[in-house]
């Protein structure tokens, strides 16, 4: 009732708090303000309707630090997003090239540009310090080795990631998001992962039961309506891609604690 045509397959989109007032960009604010924890939110907020061409101070500005020769070689940069494959969702990245005077919007452009993506306004990239709760969002008109030489003389390069996320969500943004599929897909993705890092263990069993469930169904779309009524094929799903894509690790053990006990007094 009152979901949107095609919805339903996307159960992390069914499943979320009361949305606040999107009357517009600055009214929604940040996607990151809005679901994620605490401990992934960044203070920074970036209108992305303004025009932010950097003045001539500037670009004077961004450009100090250390400078390399005319000659340098170029270096690549790894960065995380939520567009799906064929592969480990944890593994999902871009490998971009980048000289001395690409910008945070030139790394976001080449990869939304190769997904035909639509509301690129939408679109941040953040910065994690991964051995702490240190979150930068990057301004779109920061030199790229400006960032990687400001932050990786405090900690080393392996422990950063950058990661393309939806930060922004307009006004009406699922129908906004309908008619550009891979940012729908993209956000339905993030959402995903932000649910089973940081709510999943927190809800209802029987929701969260609910939710691995449509989730595997909307992976395995060929797959028969009672195929997850037999233990068997949960089993091959546990050896190929493992349960814990879909279920939180609270429920898996639940489980596991009642059953254990059974399948003992059959031996």
């Amino acid at each position: 009732s009152g979901l949107l045509p095609g919805l339903s397959e996307f159960p992390w989109l069914i499943f979320k708090e009361p949305e606040p007032d999107l009357g517009d960009f600055r009214a929604a604010e940040e996607y990151d303000r809005y679901l994620a924890s605490s401990k992934t939110m960044a203070a920074a907020y970036l209108d992305p309707n303004l025009n932010h061409t950097p003045s001539s101070s500037a670009k004077s500005h961004l450009s100090s630090g250390l400078e390399r020769s005319p000659g340098a070689m170029e270096r690549v940069l790894k960065v995380f997003h939520y567009f799906e494959n064929s592969s480990e969702p944890t593994t999902w990245a871009s490998i971009i090239r980048h000289g001395d005077a690409t910008d945070v919007r030139g790394i976001i452009q080449k990869i939304v540009d190769s997904h035909k993506v639509k509301n690129v306004a939408c679109y941040g990239l953040r910065l994690s310090h991964l051995q702490s709760e240190e979150v930068h969002w990057l301004h779109l008109d920061m030199g790229v080795s400006n960032v990687r030489e400001k932050f990786e003389l405090a900690h080393p390069p392996e422990e950063w990631k950058y990661e393309l996320r939806i930060r922004y969500l307009p006004k009406g943004f699922l129908n906004q998001f309908t008619e550009d599929k891979p940012t729908l897909n993209f956000f339905y993705q993030q959402v995903k992962n932000d649910y089973m890092l940081e709510i999943a263990d927190q809800v209802d069993q029987e929701i969260a039961l609910k939710l691995g469930c449509l989730e595997i169904r909307r992976s395995y779309g060929e797959m028969r309506g009672n195929a997850l009524e037999k233990k068997s094929n949960y089993e091959v799903l546990e050896k190929d891609v493992g349960l814990r894509r879909f279920f939180p690790k609270s429920l898996l053990d639940s489980v596991k604690a009642v059953s254990d006990p059974f399948e003992e007094d059959l031996q």
